[in-house]
């Protein structure tokens, strides 16, 4: 059943307030004033990873805890939604690099997971903007870097270094030569003999193995 429209003029109004105020971003946030890894959160506290987001009118209303102060995340052009999808995570990437800039001239500098924990902070209210499940991306992306992991782990990169000279690797187009190496494939590294004053090395990009014989 739809709800019937207001007819009171001031009913009207405060109707359009409050669909405003609905659609406003959710862009302020409380940190500490000393500037801890934290975010407050009217149901939990301060805490790590469930800070509450606010909008520019609860932001007025919500009283500050003692030690905390207002923070903005993203500028008013990130929340354009007739932009692409593209263009807004173009600029949320953007603000996350704009968030790691402002911790790092905090007054004495911010260590590396600081700065990191201020672009999470700042992705998480993307998604939290465009319906994403930021934990969930996470752990999928977790589990993706667990797969190439343990891929290339099974499926290890050579390299045959000189021992002379630190400088060249083996090509067996070119022989020595400092570019235009070649990388070898386990497979290849087991069977191939090495040349005179050559040694394998392992390497952290990857070779993808040779196709098996056609069935």
């Amino acid at each position: 059943m739809t709800a019937a429209a207001p007819s009171n003029p001031r009913d009207m109004d405060e109707a359009r307030s409050r669909e405003a105020r609905s659609s406003e971003p959710r862009s302020w946030f409380i940190v500490p004033e000393r500037g801890e890894q934290l975010v407050w959160s009217r149901e939990y506290g301060w805490t790590f990873g469930n800070g509450e987001y606010f909008t520019a009118a609860e932001r007025d209303a919500v009283e500050l805890p003692g030690g905390g102060r207002w923070a903005e995340l993203s500028p008013a052009k990130e929340h354009d939604r007739s932009s692409s999808f593209e263009d807004r995570a173009a600029a949320a990437a953007d603000d996350a690099m704009a968030q790691h800039d402002a911790a790092l001239r905090l007054e004495g500098g911010a260590d590396a997971s600081t700065r990191l924990w201020h672009m999470l902070a700042s992705l998480r209210a993307f998604a939290r903007r465009e319906g994403v499940d930021f934990d969930a991306t996470l752990a999928e992306l977790k589990q993706d870097e667990e797969r190439v992991a343990a891929y290339d782990a099974q499926n290890p990169s050579y390299v045959i270094a000189s021992k002379t000279d630190p400088e060249l690797c083996w090509s067996n187009a070119y022989g020595w030569t400092e570019d235009n190496y070649d990388t070898f494939t386990q497979s290849e590294h087991d069977r191939l003999n090495l040349p005179i004053d050559g040694e394998w090395e392992q390497v952290d990009w990857r070779k993808e193995p040779e196709p098996g014989p056609a069935p």
